[in-house]
């Protein structure tokens, strides 16, 4: 498997001052994994952006498709997984080595102690995962007690929970027009599978796509809400840990008007002070063949403004899924 650390970009590993720890090459920075390029479909990117929209740079490519990624908690390191079965899960060092971690798996998330990523494996009938935990320095995996319709989430950063999306084969809700949608849950656990608490205990929503806040007291997550004949709301969800005081804070529907309308694409990420919360969208533009068109929808969780941010570089296709350290 070819990687290239792209030339240019600055990943400095030298102490700081007083013999400080080496600043994080990727603390602070919006990372997008899976990014491709206009003239070259088969190659998946990882870049770096600061939250403003500038200083974009392309720290990896990667001669497959990148599907998923996540940022170390202290900033130091990215683990990211292909797209096909043989690419695997890779970790890429501050310092720009990389090295696989596993022969297959989809990155979900890392552990509060940056020692370990959990991970989904998809089994070989169609919808079912298993949920696993691979320590970084042995490699070892170890599976979680989640059923295999349901998928690892997030982790908070105390370490106690993990945030699991509960897939609810059971459940759907038939629009009178559109046909069949999911009920899918959110639940939280330890690791042994103890002290299973929903989170969203709603059962006539949908709600997938968890993060903690970097304090450990708030998830942020998806929801769609359902409304009768009308198209499914596409809710942005902030609430406490223990369910409490669910508050819908973007109805990405009623963002434009009149459509093309916006909607998520991804897990929300939290910014390092927790103060904003960031969502990847794309536009449904039905006129318009090929990738929509895609931006970053900031959401300042003080007073509850929206920022937008269009994504659009003539050299970029197609925007990756992003994190925030």
């Amino acid at each position: 498997m070819s990687l290239t650390l792209m030339l240019g970009v600055s990943i400095s590993t030298a102490a700081g001052a007083d013999g400080d720890p080496p600043k994080s090459p990727f603390a602070g920075k919006i990372i997008f994994f899976g990014s491709v390029l206009n003239d070259d479909l088969g190659s998946g990117l990882i870049q770096a952006m600061s939250p403003d929209g500038a200083d974009l740079k392309t720290i990896l490519k990667f001669q497959q498709p990148i599907q998923t990624g996540r940022v170390s908690p202290d900033g130091r390191r990215l683990a990211f997984s292909a797209a096909s079965k043989e690419g695997g899960i890779w970790i890429l060092e501050g310092d720009g080595h990389s090295w696989k971690l596993a022969e297959q798996g989809h990155v979900r998330c890392w552990s509060p102690d940056g020692k370990q990523v959990a991970c989904l494996l998809l089994k070989a009938k169609d919808r079912a995962w298993e949920s696993v935990v691979i320590e970084v320095e042995t490699k070892q995996a170890r599976s979680l007690p989640i059923p295999e319709t349901d998928a690892i989430e997030d982790w908070s950063p105390d370490g106690r929970f993990m945030s699991v999306m509960d897939g609810n084969p059971s459940g759907r809700f038939e629009h009178p027009t559109k046909g069949l949608y999911p009920l899918r849950r959110i639940y939280l656990m330890n690791q042994d599978g103890s002290e299973r608490k929903p989170l969203t205990d709603e059962p006539t929503f949908d709600g997938i796509w968890s993060r903690f806040s970097p304090d450990g007291r708030w998830v942020a997550h998806y929801r769609r809400r359902y409304r009768g004949e009308q198209p499914p709301a596409e809710i942005s969800v902030v609430r406490r840990r223990d369910g409490s005081d669910a508050s819908e804070n973007i109805d990405f529907g009623e963002l434009d008007n009149p459509p093309p309308f916006v909607r998520p694409t991804g897990a929300p990420c939290w910014s390092p002070d927790g103060k904003t919360l960031v969502w990847r969208c794309d536009r449904d533009d039905k006129d318009k063949p090929g990738f929509p068109p895609f931006e970053l929808i900031f959401l300042s969780m003080n007073d509850g403004a929206i920022r937008r941010l269009k994504l659009s570089r003539d050299e970029i296709r197609f925007w990756g899924r992003i994190d925030w350290r």
